[in-house]
């Protein structure tokens, strides 16, 4: 009995070690743990912060959120436009090529509506590519 629960331990040592080195040889390739989840749901263009929150302000105001892109696909993407079923604007970033591995900056402009906070929203940014066709960003209260 003894013998077994060694051999059991060991098991798990090992398995938390190996996990361990996969995470951290992981986020060294690709750069964070969401980027890493995204590539093996199959996206490869990815939104990092993927949820963006507003900060309260004025009804009517407005307020820039920023948001990485990250291209983990093979091939150079260029961004071709946005669909947002909201009042945000795409201020900066559009229409340029993220080439593969490389990291792109897109700056949103949202307004606030009623009680001075944005309504949840989501934003998809679209791409020339068929394996990636889009990123999608999610804009909270």
């Amino acid at each position: 009995m003894l013998g077994w629960c060694i051999f059991l331990r060991r098991c798990v040592v090992g398995a938390l070690i190996a996990i361990t080195l996969l995470v951290l040889v992981g986020r060294r390739h690709f750069g964070s743990f969401a980027a890493i989840v995204g590539f093996t749901r199959g996206e490869r263009l990815i939104a990092e912060p993927r949820h963006l929150v507003t900060t309260p302000g004025d009804p009517g105001s407005k307020c820039l959120l920023t948001c990485r892109l990250r291209n983990l696909s093979g091939q150079p993407l260029r961004l071709l436009g946005t669909d947002a079923c909201c009042k945000c604007r795409i201020t900066t970033g559009l229409g340029a090529t993220v080439a593969p591995g490389s990291i792109h900056d897109l700056q949103f402009s949202v307004t606030r509506g009623t009680g001075g906070r944005a309504a949840p929203r989501v934003v998809r940014i679209y791409t020339d590519s068929k394996e990636a066709p889009e990123a999608v960003v999610f804009v909270d209260r």
